[in-house]
């Protein structure tokens, strides 16, 4: 089980309301499917192992549940330079938290 802190901070994640649409539109949209940037330091190589739990807080409580639809992996392109690597969620497993 992976625990993962959204930040209001983030560009996508100011509100709550932002958050569902990241889940709900975002993730499903991007290409491969799924894919969540990280920034450097986040999620070490061995660190994330396809179909392990994934549990999203923000501010303090869990938003959403999914499963990792693959291990971290390195991110090619545009956003290499801000976010050097990515995981994919499986978009098919996301449900709302508590």
């Amino acid at each position: 089980m992976r625990v993962i802190k959204l930040s209001p901070d983030d560009v996508d994640m100011t509100t709550r309301e932002a958050v569902d649409v990241y889940f709900h539109e975002t993730l499903p949209s991007r290409t491969p499917a799924g894919q969540f940037l990280l920034t450097r330091g986040r999620i070490r190589k061995d660190g994330l192992k396809p179909q392990e739990l994934l549990v999203f807080s923000y501010l303090g409580k869990i938003v959403y549940l999914a499963k990792a639809g693959s291990k971290r992996i390195e991110t090619s392109g545009d956003d290499a330079k801000q976010y050097p690597f990515y995981f994919c969620v499986d978009t098919i497993t996301i449900q709302k938290g508590t």
